[in-house]
């Protein structure tokens, strides 16, 4: 199960988008990545030395994020992020209730 352990303040992004950094209680696993997969756009990296992944939710947000490491970048697009920020953590919760 991956909950938001800490973020950051959103800050301002160059293209009027907003920035925020979330430290997640667990790592990331294959295995979040791969559901990412099944409800956005996953590119996926892993032939470097530290895999990494950049997802696009349905537009409203990209987060990024390295394998077995807690920290996700996330870039909100809306105007209104605090929408964005409650489909991330709705994207987390479904995630938790799969993996019940």
């Amino acid at each position: 199960m991956l909950q938001i352990l800490s973020t950051n303040a959103c800050r301002k992004g160059s293209n009027q988008s907003f920035i925020q950094q979330i430290t997640l209680e667990k790592s990331i696993t294959k295995d979040f990545v791969e559901y990412l997969g099944e409800v956005g756009h996953v590119d996926y990296h892993i032939h470097f030395p530290r895999v990494f992944f950049k997802a696009n939710m349905q537009g409203h947000f990209i987060m990024s994020g390295a394998l077995n490491r807690r920290i996700l970048e996330v870039i909100y697009f809306d105007k209104d992020h605090s929408k964005s920020i409650k489909e991330l953590e709705d994207l987390l919760a479904n995630y938790a209730d799969k993996q019940m």
